[in-house]
C-alpha cells in the first residue's frame, strides 16, 4: 500500500496523482490518496512519484503551491530455483543425480539450500545423489533456497523433479485347492500383477516349457477342469516388461502342481512253474502318488514278507521269494497296493507243479503209440483199396476178353483167369 498525503488550503484545492515510472496510477481529489498496489518482484527498483496538483489557482501559482515526493522500491522476494540432472526415468538398480541452482533472488544471500524427497529430508547442499535407486524411492524431490528479508522473515523458493524409477513387475502365483490335488479335480491357477512400473504388456502362462495361456490383462487365469496325472508339472507365470530405454525383460513365479492318482500293477508273468523243492521269485511294478503300500498274500491269504526297489521312474518293484516246500505252495499269489486314494489295485500271479521229464516221456510215448496205430491204420486201408481197384481191373479185362472170343474176327484170343 503507498499512502500520500499533503496539507493545503482549503480555498485552493487540490489532486493528488499517483505515477509509477512515469505512468499515472492513481488520482485523488483530497489531501490524501492511498494506493494500494500489490507488489512483485517485477517492482523492484521501480520509481514512484506521488504529486500535487492545483487546477483551480492562477497558473503561476502553481508552482508555488504544487509538489511532489518520489520513492524508489526495494521490493525483497523468495528465490527463483531451477533444478537440472539427469534422465528422471531410470531403472532400479542405477545411480541418479541433479543439481538445483537460483536464477534469482532479493536480496541475493541464500541462507540454506537443501532437498527432500519422499521420505522427507535428504541433502543438505544443492546436488542430489541418489545411488543403487530402489523402487520405494520413486517420487517427487523438491529442491528449496531460502534467504531473508528485511524484517527477519524467510522467503522459500523451490523447484521439483519427478524420478520415475522403472522396476521389474512383482507377481503373485495362486493354486486352488493348494495341496492335495488328486485325478478329476478341477484346479484354478491364478497369476495377479502386485506392483509394476510401467504394467506388463503380457502375461503368460507355461507348463514345463510349453505356452498354455496368455493375455494383456492385469491377472491371468489357467482352468484345468479334470485333473490327470500328466497335468503335473511346474507352472510358470511370466510377466512381460518393456522399459524406457527399450529393454524387455520379464519377472517369473512358478509353481509345482502334483496330481495324486490310485495305483496300477504291471505283472510281467501272471503264470509261474516250479517243481517241490524250488525257489521262485514273483514280481509286480506298481505305479502310483503318493507311493503306495505293497502288500502279497499266498494262496491261502497269509500275508508275505516282500522287498521293494523304486525305480527311477518312481514306479516301485516288489518282490517275494517262494520256496516250494509241498503242494500246498501251489496256487494264487496276490500283489495288493494301496495310497489311500481309491480303489485298491490288485494283480494275481498262479504258481503251478512243473511238468516232469518222466511224464512227459510217458506222453511222448503215448502220442507216438497213438500215432503208430493211427499209421498203421492207413496203411491197412490204402493196401485195401489198392488191392481192391486190381481184381475190379482184371475183372474188366475179362469181360472184355471174353466179348472178344464171341466176336468172329478176334480169332485167337484166349483169357487166362488166375
Amino acid at each position: 500500500m503507498l499512502k500520500c498525503t499533503v496539507d493545503f488550503n482549503p480555498s485552493a484545492p487540490g489532486e493528488l496523482v499517483w505515477f509509477q515510472d512515469g505512468q499515472e496510477m492513481h488520482r485523488e481529489n483530497s489531501a490524501r490518496n492511498v494506493w494500494t498496489k500489490t507488489l512483485t518482484k517485477a517492482d523492484n527498483n521501480g520509481v514512484f512519484v506521488c504529486q500535487l496538483q492545483h487546477k483551480t489557482l492562477q497558473r503561476w501559482k502553481w508552482s508555488m503551491l504544487s509538489c511532489e515526493e518520489e520513492v524508489v522500491l526495494n521490493v525483497q522476494y523468495s528465490p527463483h530455483v531451477s533444478v537440472s540432472g539427469s534422465q528422471t526415468e531410470i531403472l532400479e538398480g542405477d545411480t541418479y543425480n541433479a543439481r538445483c541452482k537460483v536464477i534469482d533472488a532479493n536480496p541475493d544471500e541464500i541462507l540454506l539450500t537443501y532437498w527432500i524427497g519422499p521420505h522427507g529430508k535428504i541433502a543438505d547442499n544443492a546436488t542430489l545423489m541418489l545411488w543403487n535407486v530402489t523402487r520405494d524411492q520413486r517420487g517427487d524431490y523438491t529442491c528449496v533456497m531460502v534467504n531473508e528479508f528485511y524484517n527477519g522473515e524467510q522467503g522459500n523458493g523451490t523447484a521439483s523433479v519427478m524420478v520415475d524409477v522403472q522396476y521389474l513387475s512383482k507377481i503373485a502365483l495362486t493354486v486352488s485347492p493348494l495341496i492335495n490335488a488328486t485325478v478329476n479335480d478341477e484346479i484354478t491357477i491364478n497369476c495377479t500383477v502386485l506392483d509394476s512400473n510401467p504394467k506388463p504388456y503380457e502375461l503368460r502362462f507355461s507348463l514345463d516349457g510349453n505356452i498354455i495361456a496368455e493375455d494383456f490383462g492385469p491377472s491371468l487365469q489357467y482352468l484345468i477342469p479334470s485333473a490327470k496325472a500328466n497335468d503335473s508339472g511346474t507352472y510358470k507365470c511370466q510377466a512381460f516388461t518393456l522399459f524406457y530405454n527399450g529393454v524387455e525383460e520379464y519377472s517369473l513365479s512358478e509353481y509345482t502342481i502334483v496330481i495324486r492318482y490310485s495305483p496300477t500293477i504291471t505283472i510281467a508273468n501272471t503264470r509261474v512253474t516250479a517243481d517241490i523243492g524250488d525257489t521262485v521269485e514273483l514280481e509286480c511294478s506298481v505305479n502310483s502318488l503318493p507311493p503306495s503300500v505293497v502288500s502279497w498274500y499266498d494262496p491261502g491269504n497269509d500275508v508275505i514278507s516282500n522287498k521293494e526297489d523304486r525305480n527311477e521312474d518312481d514306479t516301485v518293484t516288489s518282490r517275494v521269494a517262494i520256496i516250494v516246500e509241498d503242494e500246498s505252495y501251489y496256487g494264487i499269489y496276490t500283489c495288493q497296493a494301496d495310497n489311500g486314494i481309491p480303489p485298491i489295485a490288485r494283480q494275481t500271479i498262479e504258481l503251478a507243479k512243473s511238468v516232469s521229464s518222466s511224464t512227459i516221456a510217458i506222453a511222448v510215448g503215448v502220442a507216438g503209440g497213438g500215432l503208430f496205430v493211427i499209421l498203421l491204420f492207413v496203411l491197412i486201408f490204402c493196401c485195401y483199396r489198392l488191392r481192391s481197384n486190381k481184381i475190379s481191373k482184371v475183372i474188366t479185362v475179362a469181360r472184355i476178353e471174353r466179348t472178344r472170343t464171341q466176336d468172329p474176327n478176334l480169332k485167337g484170343c484166349h483169357v487166362m483167369l488166375t
